[in-house]
């Protein structure tokens, strides 16, 4: 197969169309795309935290490639066609007459022997019948109270004993230490598990709803499937611990240590994550994590892939050298943040609040910012490639100096006094945008891209649109 560093993309630049399969390792992605007819091309992605890989099996024409750190492309080479039949094919060689041979005769019919009786074995006879079973005669039935005459009270029935006290002594808490399973005791709501140490522990699907464990030591303890709904895991260490699949719904996790810990399709609406450590966490798969709270959190060098974090705070938060893809922020509120060195791919900002967010020599994907605002924000150097959608945006005061914007979607967009000096607007569309201020200064291909119906008046444009 020939093999190009980078990310698959078709002759439209787009990524065509392709089955998502998370396979590990880079053999068993080419194995399923040889065993697969309909695979002209594979796509292997590995992330440095080591522990998120993706298979894409791609059923359209690959042509060419884009600069994705740590992707690589494939596409099958097929064997030449055989050599057309020859204009003049030889006859073929007359075969020999088959010898004659004397039919065969028939078998002979032969009845099947008799096998004669056994006298050690005596004659079977069938069991005797079973006699009927019949229900069980009910226990007599202790007789109705007396009916008090009238004017007469009815007798008071006893006093009801004390409730047991809230939460009652739970038997699971004696399990409480490192090492343990709770596969048979899972019952833990409510329960205060205050600086635990329950290390290397198994919680699979445990119910830990509401449950407290502040400070507790979790290192490598699994929760895959547990119910932690509004469960408190303030300040706990959590490292390399392990949420595939679990209920997280409004659980809070203030300053707690995640780092290197797996959140594979885990359910994270309403969570708080303020200043916790996430760096090389694995998350793939949210796709119910709307509403969730990342402010001051630390994201350096996290995989964030096919996951919903729509109307979500990063006020704060450390992006740098993040991997987003296809990923939606629709309406997420950016503030103080740097996207320094991050790759972002199919990813989507509609709506979203990123106002003087720093995203310098970003590679930005096929992906959209379509009515973002982006007022003060920092793009120089950043490269966009697939024809990024961001029409209607918000750009006031953006610096867009020295990016690649090749076709690129501008159209109705506000640039009043943004900067796009010695960018790349090869095919960029600005048709009908805000362009009061604007400084064009030594812009590359701006004869190729399309000003019809601009407001305003740029600097730098130096010939009529």
């Amino acid at each position: 197969a020939g093999r190009s560093a980078g990310g698959c993309r078709t002759q439209a630049g787009g990524r065509g169309t392709f089955a998502e399969v998370w396979e590990p390792t880079h053999a068993g992605c080419m194995h399923r795309c040889l065993l697969q007819p309909s695979c002209v091309a594979y796509e292997f992605a590995s992330f440095p935290s080591g522990k998120f890989t993706r298979c894409e099996l791609h059923t359209e024409i690959i042509t060419h490639t884009v600069p994705v750190n740590g992707y690589v492309c494939f596409t099958k080479r097929y064997p030449p066609p055989p050599p057309p039949p020859s204009p003049h094919p030889m006859p073929p060689s007359p075969l020999p007459p088959r010898p004659h041979l004397p039919p065969i005769p028939p078998p002979s019919p032969r009845r099947p022997p008799v096998k004669p009786p056994d006298p050690e074995c005596p004659p079977w006879f069938p069991p005797p019948p079973v006699p009927p079973i019949f229900p069980p005669t009910p226990p007599p039935t202790s007789p109705a109270p007396p009916i008090p005459p009238p004017g007469v009270p009815p007798p008071r029935s006893p006093a009801p004993s004390n409730p047991p006290p809230w939460p009652p002594p739970n038997p699971c808490l004696m399990l409480v230490k490192p090492r343990s399973d709770f596969s048979r005791c899972k019952f833990l709501r409510r329960a205060n598990m205050t600086g635990a140490d329950l290390s290397y522990s198994r919680l699979n699907h445990a119910d830990l709803t509401r449950a407290t464990l502040m400070s507790a030591e979790l290192f490598e303890t699994t929760f895959q499937h547990a119910n932690c709904v509004s469960a408190n895991f303030e300040g706990a260490n959590l490292q390399d611990a392990d949420f595939g699949s679990a209920d997280l719904t409004s659980a809070r996790f203030v300053d707690a240590s995640l780092i290197e810990a797996a959140l594979g399709g885990a359910k994270i609406k309403g969570a708080d994550f303020t200043r916790a450590d996430l760096r090389g966490a694995t998350m793939i798969g949210l796709y119910k994590a709307e509403g969730v709270k990342f402010d001051e959190a630390d994201l350096t060098g996290t995989a964030i892939t096919n996951s919903w974090l729509t109307h979500s705070s990063f006020r704060g938060t450390h992006l740098q050298g993040v991997i987003l893809d296809d990923v939606s922020f629709k309406q997420s509120v950016f503030r103080n943040v740097s996207f320094n060195g991050a790759t972002i791919v199919d990813s989507f900002f509609d709506m979203a609040d990123m106002q003087g967010v720093n995203l310098d020599g970003v590679l930005f994907d096929a992906g959209r910012l379509t009515w973002a605002n982006v007022k003060g924000a920092s793009f120089r150097g950043a490269h966009f490639t697939g024809g990024v959608q961001m029409h209607h945006l918000n750009g006031r005061a953006a610096d867009f100096s020295g990016a690649s914007l090749a076709e690129a979607d501008l159209s109705s967009a506000t640039l009043d006094g943004a900067s796009f000096r010695k960018a790349d607007l090869t095919a960029t569309t600005f048709t009908g945008a805000q362009l009061n201020g604007t400084d064009f200064t030594e812009s590359i291909g701006i004869k190729l891209s399309s000003f019809a119906d601009i407001k305003g008046r740029p600097i730098g444009l130096l010939w009529s649109p």
